[in-house]
């Protein structure tokens, strides 16, 4: 009832669409997707990762290196005049998923995304001091989830007899080359996400 309500004020497909993810947010469902043909609206993303570390946006790393006045540590205070709490809120709410967990990685890569070039205006703390800055989505969905996936962190001893494996990006190879140590450790960490 309060998807066809909503669905009966918009007035253009970009309403119909966040109607139809809202409606689809309420389902649990992480792998459910909602696209429409030939939007352009999330298919560039600001030239860096964030994560949400200690209750805040945190820049993780810049994959432009030209942008030298941005620092991985970065906080990330606003985003276009909201705190990244609430930009992190809106996201969420139309994004499906059966975890907390999932619904906030979700939110975390579509957060930085916008058509190509749109700007983005962020209010950075560092080192107690606030400034901002004006970015724009630069990066390709597709270059950006390839420089994403060489980022990611594959596989790692977390402490004595404690390792991680991210089973999306790890290869066979690299599993039998930690063998040993598997072998012997107490725990193993094994990550199914994405």
């Amino acid at each position: 009832t309060e998807a066809l309500t909503d669905a009966l004020k918009d007035k253009t497909q970009g309403d119909f669409l966040k109607t139809l993810r809202k409606f689809t947010a309420k389902l649990k469902d992480g792998h459910v997707r909602v696209t429409l043909q030939g939007d352009t609206s999330e298919s560039y993303r600001l030239p860096l990762l964030w994560d949400w570390i200690e209750n805040q946006l945190v820049i993780t790393d810049i994959f432009d290196k030209s942008l030298t006045h941005f620092q991985a540590g970065d906080g990330v205070a606003q985003i276009n005049g909201i705190t990244a709490r609430e930009a992190l809120e809106e996201k969420e709410q139309y994004i499906s998923a059966a975890t907390p967990g999932w619904k906030r990685f979700r939110a975390l890569n579509t957060l930085p995304a916008g058509e190509k070039n749109q700007e983005f205006h962020l209010e950075l703390k560092r080192d107690g001091n606030t400034f901002r800055e004006t970015l724009r989505a630069s990066l390709s969905n597709q270059d950006y989830y390839n420089l994403y996936d060489i980022k990611a962190i594959k596989s790692k001893k977390l402490e004595d007899g404690i390792y991680y494996l991210n089973l999306g990006q790890v290869s066979m190879d690299e599993i039998l080359s930690l063998m040993p140590g598997l072998e012997k450790a107490k725990a193993i960490i094994c990550d199914l996400r994405g």
